[in-house]
């Protein structure tokens, strides 16, 4: 399923983000740059709101905040949360079978609003995610220039 392949290729991409993140000194990490996001730490953040909530959505939970509200805004923790998630939401769609994937998914927005969406679809949603990842991937490859 082409779902799993993102998941897939998200903790792959997620562990080499972190590597770069992990190599960045705070203010690097801190540091407005031109992008979607005011810092490389913010869109780190961004994709791990993203995946938290999509997991969660497909275990049948709402939030009703961005996980991000309560995370410490520290490397190391967002390090830790990030490769946790992608982990488990890996491991948590590679068990289902074929069916699955043909059912919907019933969640609260974060505003409380009911939503129901075929798990089909949130292929599009994780795959918004490597938009945040390449972004990342090009800032610290900047922040590299500049340290020259």
């Amino acid at each position: 399923m082409i779902l799993i392949d993102y998941v897939k290729y998200n903790y792959w991409a997620n562990q080499k983000i972190c590597g770069f993140v992990k190599e960045l000194n705070n203010i690097q990490l801190f540091q407005e740059v031109n992008s979607s996001f005011k810092t490389i730490f913010d869109t780190a953040i961004h994709i791990n709101d993203a995946e938290t909530i999509w997991f969660l959505r497909l275990q049948g939970k709402s939030l009703t905040n961005w996980p991000s509200e309560t995370l410490k805004r520290e490397k190391e923790v967002l390090i830790n949360e990030l490769l946790a998630v992608s982990k488990e939401f890996q491991e948590f769609l590679t068990d289902k079978q074929e069916s699955y994937f043909a059912g919907d998914c019933s969640f609260k927005t974060t505003k409380g609003d009911e939503f129901v969406m075929p798990i089909s679809h949130i292929t599009t949603c994780i795959q918004s995610l490597h938009v945040s990842q390449r972004s990342i991937n090009n800032h610290v490859a900047t922040a590299r220039v500049h340290e020259c």
